[in-house]
């Protein structure tokens, strides 16, 4: 046996351990899936997000202005659907979209959620409401999405590392 053959071989018994058929069954029916025919401009829902984010959610926040994009989020989390758009043609750009938007509502709604629960201006991020920075910030927060939503952990940051 090769070498190339024997990593081959084993990264695909670790991928069999890690795959949840079910899982693995939801997103290629939800790939073939077509949803209904609605008028949702995903281009103008990409840009609205992005602006969103650079105005809301940028350097320079508050929480007035986190709640607003989460509420921006939540209307254009409802308005592209639970199915994709689009007629399941090679190269349909709206249902592309639509996957691109589908990934990124949730990772736009992490880093606001994350920088909502930050009480405080740490680094290049301001929040203007919040000008300080406090010591019991010093840490980093992991986020991991489960049934319930986002949750967020806090991991002390290691002492060495923060002095640097």
């Amino acid at each position: 046996m090769q070498r190339g053959e024997q990593t081959e071989r084993g990264g695909a018994q670790v991928a069999g351990r890690c795959l949840d058929p079910q899982a693995a069954r939801q997103t290629l029916d939800l790939v073939a899936a077509s949803g209904e025919a609605n008028d949702v401009n995903t281009a103008a829902m990409i840009e609205r997000l992005q602006a969103t984010m650079a105005d809301d959610v940028g350097p320079f926040r508050t929480e007035a202005k986190l709640k607003r994009a989460l509420l921006a989020m939540d209307e254009m989390t409802g308005a592209l659907g639970e199915r994709p758009m689009g007629d399941n043609k090679p190269f349909d750009l709206r249902r592309l979209e639509w996957f691109d938007l589908r990934n990124m509502l949730p990772v736009a709604r992490t880093v606001t959620i994350s920088a909502l629960a930050r009480g405080e201006s740490r680094g290049a991020h301001q929040r203007e409401d919040l000008p300080g920075m406090l010591p019991q910030w010093r840490l980093n927060q992991v986020a991991r999405l489960g049934p319930d939503g986002v949750a967020l952990t806090p991991v002390p940051v290691v002492a060495q590392a923060a002095a640097q």
